[in-house]
């Protein structure tokens, strides 16, 4: 079977006007989001434990009971297979959107201090260097938010389960206006409840767009023009179209050569330059070969 020759493919970088704003803000843009929905969610949690005097709803199955007698007050009566959850499940929903927040604040930073892509004269001078260690992040705190997405949901609908049927009420949002004994402001805590649930969700959401977009960028060669055998190849990447100007080359001076006898019989022959010969700034453009980069001078003039 007969080998076929290697093709050869040229990958260089793209000036940085030729690479799109879009990649640039739509990164800053999921570190936005990632640092807002995190802060917010870090505060829920914090507020949840604060109310219920640091003590994890997360997984949490309590026995409790309601006093009519005592403005339908749930109390949490003492038994045996009571169990508040796991503070380490807690401590991770808390924290782990504080570190997102760190993080994201500091990719959002260096995605702001660096040009767009490409070829970049501003404070790096390939910004593309950026995008290898930025997924590596972007997945890292995908997975982790993933978790913690499944612990704060899980863990509250988990809660949920086992103490709405006890009072007879259908959802935890029912639980909205009844008092706890010993929770001061427990009677509100679902909807720290529920911002925990939705930030939790953002943050997910913030860093799965920026990889994303991340992986888009690497797979479509956003900073790079590659140049291949076939130059339709290379059109449908994005290699600039060259105009007509560009394809035209300028004409060579003509040179006219008049050949003359003295005389009859003489052998001397004249010859009259309608125009001197180009000066070295004024040679005509040399001639590449797309093909095979040979290069040609034009017929008439000495080699370059």
């Amino acid at each position: 079977m007969e080998r076929r020759p290697p093709v050869k493919i040229s990958i260089l970088e793209k000036d940085e006007s030729e690479v799109s704003h879009c990649w640039k803000y739509c990164q800053i843009f999921s570190y936005i989001m990632v640092i807002i929905s995190g802060i917010a969610t870090s505060l829920a949690m914090a507020n949840v434990q604060g109310i219920f005097h640091h003590e994890c709803l997360l997984y949490a199955d309590l026995a409790i009971s309601t006093s009519p007698e005592n403005n339908w007050t749930i109390i949490i009566t003492p038994h045996a297979a009571s169990r508040w959850g796991s503070s380490s499940h807690c401590d991770f929903t808390q924290y782990c959107p504080v570190a997102s927040v760190i993080f994201a604040g500091i990719w959002a930073t260096i995605f702001v201090m660096c040009g767009r892509g490409g070829a970049s004269s501003r404070n790096l001078p390939q910004p593309w260097r950026i995008i290898p260690p930025a997924i590596l992040f972007n997945f890292i705190f995908l997975v982790l938010s993933c978790v913690s997405v499944a612990l704060t949901v899980g863990g509250f609908a988990s809660f949920c389960a086992s103490v709405t049927p006890q009072i007879n009420v259908s959802s935890c949002e029912d639980l909205i206006g009844f008092s706890w004994e010993r929770y001061v402001g427990a009677s509100n805590f679902y909807d720290d409840v529920l911002l925990a649930q939705t930030g939790a969700y953002f943050v997910l959401t913030g860093w799965m767009f920026g990889f994303v977009i991340l992986i888009i960028r690497v797979i479509t060669h956003a900073d790079f023009r590659v140049i291949g055998p076939d130059r339709k190849a290379s059109a449908e990447i994005g290699t600039p179209t060259p105009t007509a100007a560009s394809r035209t080359t300028r004409r060579s001076q003509t040179v006219s050569i008049s050949s003359s006898s003295s005389s009859p019989g003489g052998a001397t022959t004249s010859r009259d330059m309608s125009s001197s010969p180009p000066k070295r700034e004024d040679r005509p453009l040399l001639l590449l070969n797309n093909n095979n980069n040979n290069v040609h001078t034009p017929k008439g003039l000495p080699p370059v």
